[in-house]
């Protein structure tokens, strides 16, 4: 059934609303009072939104509760109805999640779906397959972004450069999954940070390494310039000032000899070093 949002209330109004996650449908059974009811056995995660509502602590059943199903979710109905005419089917948008070897989200992207085919299920009992066909999608990955998956199904990378066999557009897969800066403590300041430059052949190589430099591997510091100067602002682990020493700097400066268009006069890896050292960046080119 998808994830239901259910208020909880009792006469005063609204308590507070969980929302039952992946709700799946264990047994029905005819209500014991009224004929057109129907009791269910559900199994579902909960997530509880806290209302604050006064009086009450947080999450405080009423007395005698009163629950509502908040927002329906139509794309069930859809999909039952498809069931019984897949020519009735219209192209439904959903998101490819995936996850690592620990349940953990890698990344996800938006896809469109046609039913291709329902036949009984492999399982048996009353239960369907559903074959689902690409609706068409440019924003769908790459066949190369399955390595970079295999990669990341290990666990979160904790070695420098996993990204620097990849091509352009792998290196550019590899930025969909790194991960901000995870937070809770003070952005960190000061001390000198080696950035490796032999790898920087490409834009995306530039964020990739810099952002193991300065926070770690799989570590997300930007893919373009309006991010790296938002992330150089705080709240994404460190700050300046600071000392970057930059290795190998004529690597990068060869491949990001170009300007952005808006048709200023410096290159985009001039650009970045300008940017770093307005933040309070030492910048050494070796």
């Amino acid at each position: 059934m998808g994830n239901l949002d259910v208020d909880i209330s009792d006469e005063q109004g609204p308590r507070f609303a969980w929302t039952l996650v992946d709700t799946v449908v264990i047994s029905h059974s005819p209500h014991a009072t009224d004929p057109d009811l129907v009791d269910l056995v559900v199994g579902t995660g909960v997530i509880e939104h806290s209302e604050a509502w006064p009086g009450a602590g947080p999450g405080t059943m009423p007395d005698a509760p009163r629950f509502a199903l908040a927002e329906e979710d139509y794309r069930g109905e859809r999909l039952l109805a498809a069931l019984r005419n897949t020519r009735a089917w219209a192209q439904e948008w959903g998101v490819l999640v995936a996850l690592d070897r620990f349940g953990r989200e890698m990344g996800s992207h938006r896809v469109r779906l046609e039913v291709a085919e329902v036949t009984a299920s492999v399982l048996g009992g009353p239960l369907v397959d559903i074959t689902l066909a690409d609706g068409g999608h440019d924003d769908r990955p790459s066949l190369g972004a399955r390595r970079i998956w295999e990669t990341w199904y290990q666990g979160f990378p904790t070695t420098p450069h996993q990204w620097a066999s990849l091509d352009t557009r792998g290196r550019a897969e590899w930025l969909d999954l790194i991960r901000p800066h995870p937070g809770g403590e003070p952005d960190r300041t000061g001390g000198t940070h080696h950035l490796e430059g032999r790898f920087i052949t490409d834009k995306p190589g530039f964020y990739c390494a810099l952002g193991e430099a300065l926070i770690g591997p799989g570590r997300w510091f930007g893919r373009r310039l309006d991010d790296l100067d938002d992330c150089l602002g705080g709240r994404h682990g460190v700050i300046g000032p600071f000392t970057l020493i930059w290795h190998d700097a004529d690597v990068a400066r060869n491949a990001l000899n170009f300007t952005l268009d808006h048709g200023g006069k410096r290159t985009y890896f001039e650009e970045a070093v300008q940017l770093l050292e307005s933040a309070g960046v030492t910048v050494v080119l070796r």
